[in-house]
C-alpha cells in the first residue's frame, strides 16, 4: 500500500512522523503496517506517534507502547463529548480519550490541538 511504502521512507530516514488515529478501528490498521516495517526497519528510538486517539483499546495501547510509540490527544471531547456520547454510549465515552490508561503504562502523551490546521482561528 501507499501508506505501507511511505512508512517505510520515513523510518528508513529516521525521519519522526505522526499519524492521525481518531478510532481504534483505525490505529489498528495503521500498527498493522508499523509492525510489519518495523521487521525490516527498526522504529526503536524513533519519535512518532498516533493523534486524537479517543478510543483507543487496552490491546491497542499495548501495540503502541510495544513500540515505542507516543499519543497525543486532543480537547475534542470537552467541546463535543454530547455527541460522542450519543453516538458511542455513556461507556466508550467514559473512557474517551483513555488518558488513565495511557499514563499508567507509561507511554508518553501530549495534550494539544490541530485545529488551526483546520479551522481558523481569525473570525
Amino acid at each position: 500500500s501507499q501508506f505501507t511504502a511511505v512508512t517505510k521512507h520515513l523510518v528508513g530516514l529516521r525521519w519522526p512522523f505522526r499519524q492521525h488515529t481518531t478510532f481504534d478501528s483505525t490505529a489498528g490498521r495503521v500498527l498493522n503496517v508499523l509492525e510489519q516495517v518495523n521487521r525490516d526497519a527498526p522504529l526503536k528510538g524513533l519519535r512518532w506517534g498516533l493523534d486524537h486517539c479517543e478510543t483507543l483499546s487496552p490491546k491497542t495501547l499495548e501495540r503502541v507502547a510495544r513500540l515505542g510509540g507516543s499519543i497525543n490527544i486532543q480537547n475534542r471531547m470537552s467541546l463535543d463529548g454530547e455527541a460522542f456520547l450519543s453516538k458511542y454510549g455513556a461507556q466508550a465515552a467514559a473512557d474517551a480519550p483513555p488518558v488513565a490508561r495511557i499514563r499508567e503504562m507509561g507511554i508518553p502523551l501530549a495534550c494539544g490541538t490541530d485545529a488551526n490546521r483546520a479551522t481558523s482561528y481569525n473570525p
